[in-house]
């Protein structure tokens, strides 16, 4: 497992039980495996290693991940409460291809900042200490992904509508130096991410 968000995890492996995971076919989240390894400071960290509840593609919902890399990428989802929450625990996703999964963060609402709408924690979400409410911290909403042989990509963002690449890093430190060696190698190592209004929410494929 490699880097994961604020997360370090101790052994470097590789999707190290995805050959041997069979394919999600629940509709309901399912936890697959735990592992438990150190965060950067030291602390233990248990990471709990689930398949997605999949929707279908009429269902409504405020945020949405749908895999169209062509292999089971792994999910992070990013959030400014995990930390104080939950700092000995964190979950990867694994969704499979052409699946769709919905994606969730704290609750939100906006308010206008230096002339700017921003999104801020919810003043009613009882997961926020109000020293937190009062600090009115902008959240975004972004998730971080792993494709197979690749490291972690992270703030992947979900808030603005459009299209653009996001770069893939080689796990391979010989991949790696191929890549910085050819720019046309390195700029074939890049994914398309879209973001688009679905249902009257967001979706990123």
């Amino acid at each position: 497992i490699d880097t994961c968000g604020v997360f370090l995890l101790e052994k470097n492996s590789e999707y190290s039980t995805q050959k041997y995971l069979p394919l999600n076919r629940s509709r309901s989240q399912t936890t697959i495996a735990t592992t438990v390894t150190r965060d950067e400071s030291g602390h233990k960290l248990t990471v709990l290693h689930k398949f997605p509840e999949t929707l279908n593609e009429q269902e409504r919902i405020a945020f949405s991940l749908k895999n169209f890399s062509g292999q089971r990428i792994r999910v992070h989802t990013q959030s400014d409460l995990e930390a104080e929450l939950s700092s000995s625990k964190t979950t990867v996703i694994y969704l499979d291809h052409n699946h769709l999964m919905p994606v969730s963060f704290p609750a939100t609402e906006t308010v206008i900042k230096n002339l700017e709408p921003v999104e801020v924690p919810f003043e009613g979400d009882q997961n926020i200490t109000a020293h937190k409410t009062q600090l009115i911290v902008p959240r975004n909403h972004s998730i971080d992904i792993q494709v197979p042989g690749f490291k972690w990509a992270r703030d992947i963002s979900l808030d603005k509508i459009g299209k653009h690449f996001i770069e893939l890093i080689p796990r391979s430190p010989f991949v790696q130096a191929k890549a910085r060696a050819d720019w046309r190698l390195k700029n074939a190592l890049n994914i398309l991410a879209e973001v688009n209004s679905v249902n009257g929410g967001r979706r990123l494929s």
